[in-house]
């Protein structure tokens, strides 16, 4: 039997998430292991979670960064957490990956020294962290980088089919864009190939950094224009982004 590890999905979204993503894609590298996935959400997960955590070799938490803190859910989770490694005895290396908004990976610093912190005081070994930037937008690229092989796939087909015949170049012209998406996502691709290793060996890491790889003044734009259409997706006007609210001095007195 393989190292037992269990994954802990701090999303608080229901569905999807770029905590769950970046995730799964760890997972996949681990192939071969036992790998448990537990969402932690509310308290009611929070049982299932210990049980898992307590025969667990490692441990992987992929959680978002709130204001270069811990999650208010999972701080929560965190507290009770810690009881339980303390009564238990867990043994298990804690590795984690956390992803903000922020183009640079570094800013998720802090957020990792919290959880290094908070092995210390479980009595369990910390693994090594993964500060993952530009986590919304690398989420995208996740989500678009299949949809976009397909369609690609079947550019190919459809210039075959009409041709009887491809050459390497109309193969490469079809899939230029793919390898774009794919050099945006390499440097997480990179380092979470990094980490799948040294959990597959038992070992303490240093924590890493690294960001989605385009230019920040690039990252920027594409950012505002995916905040603008999020905001219309759900019902809110461009305009009322940018409006300044002022308290109403009269009621404060």
């Amino acid at each position: 039997m393989g190292m037992r590890i269990v994954v802990l999905n701090a999303s608080s979204k229901k569905k999807g998430g770029a905590s769950r993503c970046f995730s799964r894609i760890l997972k996949l590298m681990l192939a071969g292991c036992q790998v448990t996935t537990v969402q932690v959400r509310n308290q009611s997960d929070h049982e299932d979670a210990f049980t898992e955590m307590e025969k667990a070799d490692a441990v992987i938490l992929s959680a978002p960064l709130y204001i270069d803190g811990i999650p208010a859910h999972l701080l929560e989770f965190l507290q009770q957490a810690e009881m339980m490694c303390r009564e238990k005895n867990c043994s298990f290396r804690l590795y984690v990956l956390s992803n903000g908004g922020f183009v640079e990976g570094r800013q998720n610093k802090i957020h990792l020294k919290m959880y290094e912190a908070w092995c210390r005081h479980a009595g369990v070994t910390w693994g090594g962290g993964l500060g993952i930037g530009g986590g919304t937008i690398l989420h995208v690229f996740c989500i678009l980088l299949p949809i976009l092989f397909v369609l690609r796939l079947i550019q190919v087909a459809a210039i075959f089919w009409t041709n009887g015949d491809i050459s390497g170049g109309e193969i490469w012209n079809c899939m230029q864009g793919l390898c774009i998406y794919v050099f945006f996502l390499l440097g997480l691709l990179l380092h979470e190939g990094i980490m799948a290793l040294g959990i597959r060996k038992g070992r303490t890491m240093k924590n890493h950094y690294t960001r989605v790889w385009m230019p920040s003044f690039l990252f920027l734009i594409g950012a505002d224009i995916f905040m603008l259409l999020a905001a219309l997706c759900n019902g809110t006007l461009p305009h009322k982004l940018f409006r300044k609210v002022y308290p109403d001095t009269e009621k404060n007195g």
